[in-house]
């Protein structure tokens, strides 16, 4: 009785392999990794370091913070079953905080200081970021506050060739006119009206 209760259950080998993990893969290793906005925007190589042993890991540019990255074979070796094969490496990247630059998802934001004859006159104007030059086309009679959408020159968006917007904020600060400046504005005013 007991000898077919044994033949009608599990093999030892079999139980030896459920409970021991069988031919599963070994265990994960786990990396936190930092990177900043400048090495988001080109992308970046680094190096991992295991202790032991190490490798080179390639970032993509416009990586979001918090992502997780999976180099599959480069983790542990399996405690029991050395023929299994070896676990992943898991890199959490995160994006370190920069008070220089203003990003919102692949958008950047930035505000452009004009004085009062540019803001009203318009014209072609260059914006020096942290990461990146752009010359801007400020149209005709625009004004304090006025946002300005600049298409593909933002931040690069993962997994894709494309990017994100440099939005422009237009500001200006008060000025004082002189008598003949105010009369001309008065002038100007009147032909229009």
């Amino acid at each position: 009785m007991l000898g077919n209760a044994f033949n009608n259950s599990d093999s030892f080998s079999d139980i030896f392999n459920n409970s021991f993990g069988g031919e599963s893969k070994g265990p994960d290793i786990r990396v936190s990794l930092n990177i900043t906005f400048d090495e988001v925007y080109s992308g970046t190589r680094r190096y991992i370091n295991l202790g032991n042993t190490g490798f080179n890991l390639n970032i993509p540019k416009g990586i979001l913070n918090g992502t997780k990255l999976k180099i599959k074979g480069r983790g542990a070796i399996h405690p029991i079953n050395t023929s299994a094969p070896k676990g992943d490496v898991i890199v959490t990247v995160n994006v370190l905080y920069d008070t220089e630059l203003i990003v919102n998802g692949s958008d950047i934001f930035v505000d452009l200081q004009l004085d009062w004859f540019d803001l009203l006159l318009g014209g072609e104007f260059e914006i020096k970021t942290k990461i990146h030059s752009v010359k801007i086309k400020v149209p005709l009679g625009s004004y304090d506050s006025k946002m300005l959408r600049v298409v593909g020159k933002g931040m690069p968006i993962y997994n894709t060739n494309d990017y994100g917007n440099l939005m422009v904020k237009l500001r200006t600060n008060s000025i004082q006119l002189s008598e003949d400046q105010i009369k001309y504005l008065k002038k100007i005013k009147k032909n229009n009206g």
